[in-house]
This record gives structure tokens, sequence and C-alpha cells, in this order.
């Protein structure tokens, strides 16, 4: 199956974010605290950050934790957003891509904003024109079909993303460092019109300017 331009751009869009995850470059404070893993400069044996999934009842996991992310986006209420890379597995038959959408400026910022939030695609966030109805914590995710021509899969309606903590972790004159956990499930139909389950959990950092 040919994809259109978008989908070609979304694709590019996604692998952007892998090579980031692999030169690990971005905001030194949270790059030195994905370095420490929690453990004053030496590593642990357990990644603090990390994303967990299941699809089609295989489980998977990555620590390849992203700092890439793009700011300065629309939502429902009239402050700035950034969405941020949750995680990327890559396989054979899909390639899964997990993002989040939360408050740019501290300011708004808020440890309590836990909850059930929306599940949308990446290609609907980045190319529909209704950018209103997304809302902080909202998950932007992606199922790409690797076994026609990496085209996206299409998402069923009913996903969940429920965000279960949001701790500070450090701060500087500039930015605070938080870690956002949470899960997620949902399901899509391939290209071949098979239903594909993903569900899984996560720990990010994200930052939020001063």
């Amino acid at each position: 199956m040919k994809t259109d331009s978008n989908s070609c751009f979304t694709r590019f869009f996604v692998f952007l974010i892998a090579a980031v995850i692999l030169a690990g470059c971005g905001d030194d404070e949270v790059q030195e605290e994905i370095n420490n893993q929690g453990g004053g400069g030496t590593p642990t044996p357990t990644p603090t950050y990390f994303m967990n999934a299941t699809i089609n009842g295989v489980d998977y996991t990555t620590s390849n934790v992203s700092i890439f992310g793009v700011g300065n986006r629309e939502g429902c209420l009239p402050v700035s957003y950034h969405i941020s890379n949750v995680g990327q597995i890559d396989l054979a038959s899909y390639m899964l891509d997990v993002n989040l959408l939360h408050y740019s400026d501290n300011s708004v910022f808020s440890l309590s904003d836990t909850g059930t939030f929306g599940v949308y695609t990446v290609n609907d966030f980045f190319w529909g024109n209704n950018s209103e109805i997304y809302c902080v914590h909202d998950l932007v995710v992606e199922l790409y079909d690797n076994q026609n021509d990496g085209d996206a899969s299409i998402l069923n309606s009913g996903g969940t993303h429920t965000v279960t903590a949001i701790t500070e972790v450090s701060q500087n004159s500039t930015d605070v460092i938080y870690a956002v956990e949470g899960t997620f499930s949902m399901s899509f139909v391939n290209l071949s019109g098979q239903t594909v389950n993903v569900s899984g959990n996560y720990r990010i950092p994200v930052d939020a300017r001063l």
C-alpha cells in the first residue's frame, strides 16, 4: 500500500525521534538524570525510566528514554503544551510510538494532574484541525504496520491512558524535571484488517520551564 505525503512525513518524524534516542542529545539536566538513573551518578540495575508494552500478548520493554520533544503546541487551554516521547518499540511486524502531551510551563504544571486522559494518533495530532480537543496528559500514539510499507494502523476508539503518579525530581534556574508514571491500553486494526491489542506502563522524565 502506498503511503501519502503526511504519512511519510510522520514516519520521518518518528525516525527523527529514534535518532535522538540513540544520540542521547538534549537538555543537560534531563540527560544527567537519565544517566544517573536515580543513583547519585551510579546506574542502578533497574532503569529509573522505561516503557513496557504488551503487543498481542507478547511483552517488550525499552529503557532508551528519549528527551526529544516538540514545544509550543496548542491545546484545550490557552497555555503552551509540549509533546515528549515516552518510548518506541520497533519490531519486524510493528513499530509502536508513544508520546505524552504536557504543560510546557511550570506555573501551570501540577503534581495532582493524575487520572484518566485521552488517546489520539500521531497523524490526527499533527495533521488534524481540532487542536482544541487535546489536553494535558493525553497520549499521542501510532502503531506502524511494518509488513505493509510502514503505514499507520487504525486506532480503535475506547483506548485508555491513566497517569498514576507525578513527582518532582530536580530543579535548576530555568527548569523543573518531573517523573511521570502511567499505564495505557488500546487496540488497532492493521492494514490486513487484524486487531492488534496494545497495553503497557511507563515512567519518563519531562521538564517544565520556570
